[in-house]
């Protein structure tokens, strides 16, 4: 690897004064940078632009009807992404894997065998799939790999490999989530479901009720309200909280009156199966679903995200890069899968694999559509916002920045760890850091 003069020298600097220098990238050098950028979607739309429609009502109307038969089909077709011999298959693969390499818990204990063999035991495999039914959530929970609220990480010595990347998390589903249930456990805890999200996992029985066709009919039919604010509790008719919102969410319109949105909230009975009751959430923290698709509205939205903490698979329900995409696009009926590879192949991906920064930059720019363009990496997702001073921008929902140690030792990260927005070569100049965001670039995708 070759290092230049300036370098070199920075390297120098560093180790002599062991404190915080330009020359290398810190905390605190890091929060320098991103104080220089306008923390502002708005900045960054373009006036002549912000309140134009970016499809027409044809297409707005069809993007409706395709996130609606989405968002649907664990109640109309679960098995559209997995069959049940391939989830059978993965979760044999998954308890194995945990088997031979159970991790690390919380306490920085390496689990041991019978942690993992007594999953497996509850697991119950043996009767799978032991029970079929049309659900829907209840309240927020967590989707984990396997029923446990345990974690395992992968090396607590190993920057990326320890907290908060806990391998047991998937993601968080807010309340209203149509399920669909193929398994219990032994021990009638947790139930294996598929979402609407091209993924499945565990949660938590109680924070589920089944459904009917009834139920099903009764909900669908109504129009709906999207949610552009997080934590806004719902309160019932008689004043009783029942859930929270989170952006993206959407709720059935019962009826609007000048300060409330009525709409239904699915609550579970004494036999586990859903009632839906009617509660009100405020006309300022919501809007009729869905958002007319401008600039400006994306912009307006995403600020709404902005400083929020980043989790690891919607750990502590803060989000992820890709949970972060999926939430700010759905009030616009654009429908996107959980992981951040899959949604690059949601809309029309262009590759820049094996390009250079260069070129890269130049077809960013020359291609991509600010504010409807998600730029890909392996691993990361983000959302373009434009070009300025010859820099690109994205707003996005990173951990942190690699750094390297050249004396040797373990490389490590400068943590950002919230939502921001970042020029994609923040960090070039620093001595220690593996590599800029535009270096890992593999592809673009234009979402509409």
């Amino acid at each position: 690897m070759k290092i230049s003069l300036n370098k070199i020298i920075a390297i120098f600097f560093c180790i002599i004064l062991s404190i915080n220098l330009t020359g290398c990238i810190s905390q605190n050098a890091l929060n320098r940078e991103l104080n220089k950028v306008p923390q502002n979607n708005l900045a960054f739309v373009q006036e002549n632009q912000a309140k134009q429609k970016l499809i027409s009502n044809e297409n707005a109307a069809k993007l409706r009807v395709d996130y609606l038969k989405k968002f649907y089909l664990p109640w109309t077709d679960p098995f559209t992404w997995h069959s049940k011999s391939a989830i059978k298959n993965d979760l044999i693969k998954i308890i194995n894997a945990f088997k031979s390499n159970p991790g690390w818990d919380a306490n920085q204990n390496l689990h041991t065998k019978f942690w993992a063999e007594n999953i497996e035991l509850n697991l119950n495999l043996g009767s799978f799939p032991n029970k079929q039914h049309k659900a829907i959530t209840v309240r927020i929970t967590a989707l984990r790999v396997l029923p446990t609220d345990s974690p395992s990480f992968s090396d607590w010595d190993t920057a990326g490999k320890g907290y908060p990347f806990d391998n047991m998390q998937t993601a968080y589903l807010g309340a209203n989530i149509p399920l669909y249930i193929l398994h219990t456990t032994f021990d009638k805890q947790w139930d294996l479901v598929i979402t609407p999200y091209n993924c499945y996992g565990w949660i938590k029985s109680l924070d589920l009720a089944t459904v009917d066709n009834e139920f099903i009919d009764t909900w669908r039919q109504h129009r709906y309200i999207t949610a552009l604010q997080d934590e806004k509790p719902l309160l019932d008719l008689q004043q009783r909280y029942r859930t929270s919102t989170e952006i993206g969410a959407i709720f059935p319109l019962i009826k609007t009156t000048p300060l409330f949105y009525h709409v239904l909230t699915a609550i579970c009975d004494t036999h586990g199966k859903a009632q839906a009751v009617t509660t009100k959430l405020s006309r300022k923290t919501a809007q009729i679903w869905p958002l007319e698709l401008t600039q400006q509205n994306i912009a307006s939205l995403a600020n709404n995200f902005l400083g929020n903490p980043y989790g690891w698979g919607d750990l502590y329900n803060y989000r992820d890069c890709s949970e972060t995409m999926r939430s700010l696009f759905a009030p616009f009926a654009i429908w996107l899968p959980r992981n951040s590879e899959a949604q690059a192949k949601t809309g029309k991906f262009i590759s820049l694999k094996n390009l250079d920064n260069e070129q890269k930059r130049n077809l960013i720019i020359k291609l991509g559509k600010p504010f409807t363009t998600l730029i890909w990496m392996p691993g990361h997702i983000m959302l373009y916002v434009g070009e300025k001073n010859d820099k690109i921008y994205a707003f996005h929902n990173p951990w942190g920045i690699h750094t390297v140690n050249y004396l040797g030792g373990k490389s490590g990260r400068a943590v950002i760890g919230r939502t921001v927005i970042t020029p994609l070569d923040i960090g070039k100049n620093y001595a220690n850091t593996e590599w800029v965001y535009l270096d890992l670039v593999e592809g673009i995708s234009i979402l509409v």
